[in-house]
Order: C-alpha cells, then structure tokens, then sequence
C-alpha cells in the first residue's frame, strides 16, 4: 500500500482495484482499513464506483460486514454488481437473514435481480433453513429465466435438499438440462439427509453413466449414509471406488469410511487394513475428527513406539 500511494502516476482506480485483487484470500482488518483510507485520500469513494464496489467485496472477503454495510449504504449509485457484493457477503456471514434482506431493498430500490443474487440468497435461505423464502427465490428465477442456469439450479437443488423438501429437490433436478458434479453432488446429500442410503447410491451410479465424475464431497457424503450392518456391501463398493481413484488418504474420504465402518460394527477389520498401509498419521485424524480420542491416542502411541 504505501508503494501505492508512493507512486502518484500509478494512483488509479485501476490500480488500486489490482491492488485489491492481489491480497490474500481473506485479508486482514488491517488491511482493508488500510485500504478504505487510501482509497479515501485518493477521492475514489466519491468518484468512482467501480474501485468503491471493489473495495465492498474487499471488506466482505475480510469478514468485516458491518463495515461493508456502511461503506454501501454510503454510496452515492449503487450497480446490480454492488448489490450482489453485498448479497454475496451476507449470505456466508453470522447473519445470513441480511442477505434476505438485502435482496428485498434491492427490488425496492428498483434493481432487477440477477441470476448471481438469486445464487447467493438461496444460500443464506439454507443456512436460515427458510424453504419458504427459498420457494419465493425459486418464483423469481422463473420469473427471470435464470433457473435454466446450472447455478441456480444447483442452488435450488441444495436448497430444498437440505430444508427437507427433497420431492421439489428432485423435481428441480429432472427438470435441469445441464447437471454438474455440484447438482448431482446436492441431491445425494439430500438422499443421505433424508436417511435414503439406496437412492443416494442409484444416484451416484446414474451420475456415473451419465459421464459425470464423483468428487471427494460425492464419496464422503455417500459413505456417510451407510449407518448399518445391511449397508455394508454397499459401503464397501463405494469404498472400491475411492481406492480406484486414489482418494483413499483424503482427509475427509478417510473421516467417512471411519464413521462407516463404525456404524456397520467392522471399525476394528477397517483399522488393521489401514495400519497395514502406513495411513496411522491421517486415520489418527479422522478418529480426532469423528471425536474418537481414545483410538487416535492409541494410534498415536503405535506410531511412536521404536522398531
């Protein structure tokens, strides 16, 4: 920053946008207050919109929302961009009803909604567990046309999959022309929620065919739904699966099949396979990670005992 303002001809709405872009993921306070200065000493605040707007999604990149909400709210226009920003950092903040919220000013104010802000919302409506502002979100993608979109489909999947509305979630699958490894990803967490182990493997199976590829979040959610003895055969194919595609020391692969092996009553055959395998140090932090302390301090132990 202070190379920044050092350098009066590279003192831009340009550059500071680049500035922005080349922080870290999640910057400090520090840094966006930084920031907010510089980009008060400059004049942009109240120039222009575009490093204003960038400096909102700085603010909620920072987690710093009450800060981005009064950096908008001091805005002299407002873009369906800004507004988006500012949805976006709400619905994945302590307070995802101001996502909600926000959605609602912005129709007030005029603004036509895009299929970016409907995205968004859908999100804060299933950390709310509101599917009936989740099926007024739906009304307005049709409205709109965005829920040919694989994002918004995908949203709306998710959505009424984790609210407990899993027909309307599978109404909105078939309906989708387009699936992604997340759509399908969204409906098999849906089956596993709704304790539907056979549907959620039909699933995957017609993911499969239909030249889709399982990620780590369709394997370990998958696994995650066998709870019982009778589910073993197919806990074990799945996991057949994992070692096929190598994903077997994943950390979050490896906490599933921990938990299923569990639940089917066959931990102890599971953890002499993988001893077997030199996998003590991540199979003590899947034990750590399904809060099985003891066994991760035995395995612990093993690993330090000498030859």
């Amino acid at each position: 920053m202070r190379d920044f303002l050092r350098h009066a001809d590279a003192r831009t709405p340009r550059a500071f946008v680049q500035l922005l872009a080349a922080q870290p993921p999640r910057p400090s306070a520090a840094a966006a207050d930084q920031c907010h200065a510089a980009a008060t000493k400059l004049g942009f605040l109240a120039s222009n919109l575009f490093a204003t707007t960038a400096l909102l999604a700085f603010y909620c990149r920072s987690r710093r929302l009450p800060e981005a909400q009064h950096l908008f709210d001091q805005m002299p226009a407002r873009t369906a961009v800004t507004w988006n920003t500012l949805i976006h950092g709400h619905a994945r903040s302590a307070a995802p009803g101001l996502a909600v919220a926000a959605f609602a000013r912005m129709a007030r104010a005029g603004v036509s909604p895009t299929a970016s802000s409907v995205s968004s919302v859908l999100v804060a409506c299933v950390r709310l567990e509101d599917a009936a502002a989740g099926a007024t979100l739906h009304s307005v993608g049709l409205m709109h046309g965005f829920c040919a979109s694989v994002v918004v489909g995908t949203a709306l999947v998710d959505m009424y999959a984790k609210c407990h509305h899993l027909g309307a979630a599978q109404q909105v699958f078939r309906e989708m022309e387009e699936k992604n490894v997340a759509t399908f990803t969204a409906l098999v967490a849906g089956f596993v929620l709704s304790r539907r182990p056979h549907d959620a493997m039909l699933l995957v199976r017609e993911m499969e065919r239909s030249g889709v590829a399982p990620n780590l979040m369709t394997y370990s959610s998958l696994l995650s739904s066998f709870a019982s003895p009778e589910d073993i055969d197919h806990g074990k194919q799945v996991h057949c699966a994992v070692l096929k595609k190598g994903l077997e020391h994943d950390q979050f692969v490896l906490s599933a099949l921990v938990t299923m092996y569990s639940k089917c009553g066959i931990l102890e055959n599971f953890v002499k396979v993988q001893m077997s395998v030199s996998c003590q140090d991540q199979l003590s932090n899947a034990f750590a990670g399904d809060g099985r302390w003891g066994n991760a301090a035995e395995i612990r132990e093993t690993m330090s005992d000498p030859l």
